[in-house]
């Protein structure tokens, strides 16, 4: 069998070769400019991101991060469900992708040059006297401040982004209230907030994602 100096070569080797599959995770520019980011405070950062001024590269560690937040998406929706909620995940309606599943909500202006992907859609179990279908959004973050103050003040404070980017989801969809839930990576804690989006604030982000495209 193989020394340990032989076998910590091995693992070595195994690591760097994870590592260099793990950066093509990176799927390049977007062709328009994301929901996700127009809550972003500075103009100048989303008009050089919209036109492909500088590429963002990350290692490989980074890129599993990004990878694992995908992931999540469908661990909130089987916790949903199980919990006696009606989850929504694609839009039926939508055409079949290249492996025959449906896509996911997208909302789209600006002549196709602005959208997003919603998270997907629910409805409320029938203890809990709520009608009517709303947003739900996912998010993850780590152990920290970001977490802290999000559970201390909510989305709206503490995520400026994430509340800008339901609002405009709300706002296209004619949606009035979320369920944004967010999990710490570390610990598996969980944030869970109602919150009622803000479609002024999503009619005018739309009019600056206009502006800057």
């Amino acid at each position: 069998f193989p020394s340990h100096d032989i076998l910590m070569q091995i693992t070595d080797k195994i690591k760097l070769d994870v590592d260099a599959y793990c950066l093509t995770y990176n799927d390049g520019h977007r062709s328009h400019l994301g929901a996700s980011l127009i809550g972003h405070e500075c103009k100048r950062y989303l008009w050089y991101t919209f036109r492909w001024v500088k590429a963002d590269t990350f290692d490989a560690r980074m890129n599993r991060l990004f990878r694992r937040g995908h992931r999540e998406e469908s661990q909130f929706i089987d916790m949903l469900r199980g919990a006696g909620f009606q989850v929504w995940d694609y839009d039926s309606e939508s055409e079949l992708d290249a492996n025959g599943s449906h896509k996911q909500f997208r909302i789209s202006d600006c002549k196709g040059h602005f959208g997003g992907s919603m998270d997907g859609k629910l409805q409320f179990p029938e203890s809990y006297g709520i009608n009517g279908t709303f947003l739900c959004e996912f998010k993850t973050d780590g152990t920290g401040k970001g977490f802290n103050d999000l559970c201390s003040f909510g989305v709206k404070s503490a995520k400026e982004q994430h509340y800008a980017q339901q609002s405009v989801y709300g706002y296209k969809e004619g949606l009035t209230h979320s369920v944004y839930m967010n999990v710490n990576k570390n610990d598996d804690s969980l944030h869970i907030e109602f919150v009622e989006l803000d479609h002024n604030l999503g009619k005018q982000l739309i009019q600056k994602a206009e502006q800057i495209i």
